[in-house]
């Protein structure tokens, strides 16, 4: 006998509280299991966070066992003292209830979908939305087992997939830029992506050691995007003077642009470092083809 029917047996020798007490321990257990998902979503400051992922668990927990039970004892057809069915020719369709659950469930989970610019947010909070909602009506139907491996297998995937995101978004192409002030640059960064063919995957503001005049913006780009076109964007955001240093990174490089070796290099008639470096490259190989 498995923990759903120890759970039944247990509760059928408690007469007309059976239910009451079946009903207490599918939410407890719904509760808890909500809670750890709902703790992650909430460590990660999403907006449906604890409560939500408890509530929306512990209530599917809920109707599912009334669907199951209590239109049973309206009929008469289950005996609430002994908990035994009465008349076994009544039937009807018990995962109505559970379906309307599984779709109204979509509007919650929608609601918690942010777009902010070139970010989406919350689509992982809506997924885990709905897996509190299967969760609690496993619990309901008195499935305790299902609904634990259930739980720790969505854990496991939200704790290991965070740690992949991060990983991948160390390893794109991404800039991170200081600008001067309050000088807001999203629409410009924006401009100079479209100019170039780059794909923007997020815009988010970034740590570093010292904002005290601003806020570091990290611009994450797509994984074709090659280190030259990067760079040249780099140079664009330095020349327009809003920003006080770019740094360029990705898997394999990373180089910091300050604003003022820039406006030297203007000033004296020069070019940017790299612009140089290149121009001197090309220039020894005209001479070697020349030769």
């Amino acid at each position: 006998m498995g923990i759903d029917g120890v759970i039944l047996s247990f509760v059928k020798g408690h007469g007309a509280y059976g239910i009451a007490l079946y009903l207490l321990i599918t939410l407890s257990i719904a509760a808890i299991l909500s809670l750890m998902i709902g703790l992650q979503r909430e460590l990660n400051g999403e907006p449906a966070g604890l409560s939500t992922h408890i509530l929306i668990s512990v209530g599917s927990s809920l109707v599912m066992t009334l669907s199951i039970w209590a239109i049973r004892a309206a009929d008469g057809s289950l005996d609430l003292i002994s908990g035994e069915i009465i008349d076994a020719s009544v039937n009807y369709d018990t995962s109505r209830i559970a379906a309307a659950v599984i779709s109204g469930i979509g509007f919650i989970g929608a609601g918690a979908i942010v777009k902010t610019g070139f970010n989406v947010k919350g689509l992982s909070t809506a997924a885990t939305l709905w897996i509190s909602a299967a969760i609690g009506l496993a619990c309901g139907s008195g499935f305790i087992v299902e609904a634990c491996i259930t739980a720790a297998v969505t854990m496991i995937i939200l704790l290991f997939s965070s740690a992949i995101k991060r990983g991948i978004d160390r390893r794109l192409p991404q800039l991170t830029i200081m600008p001067k002030g309050a000088t807001p640059l999203i629409g410009t960064v924006n401009e100079l992506a479209k100019q170039n063919g780059m794909v923007i995957r997020e815009i988010k503001e970034a740590d570093g050691e010292d904002q005290s005049d601003g806020h570091l913006i990290k611009v994450l780009f797509s994984f074709n995007t090659s280190i030259v076109v990067l760079r040249d964007v780099a140079y664009s955001l330095l020349w327009d003077g809003h920003v006080q240093y770019v740094e360029c990174s990705s898997s394999k490089y990373q180089e910091r642009y300050e604003s003022d070796q820039i406006q030297t290099g203007a000033s004296s008639g020069g070019q940017p470092a790299g612009e140089a470096e290149d121009a001197e490259d090309g220039d020894s190989n005209g001479d070697n083809s020349e030769n």
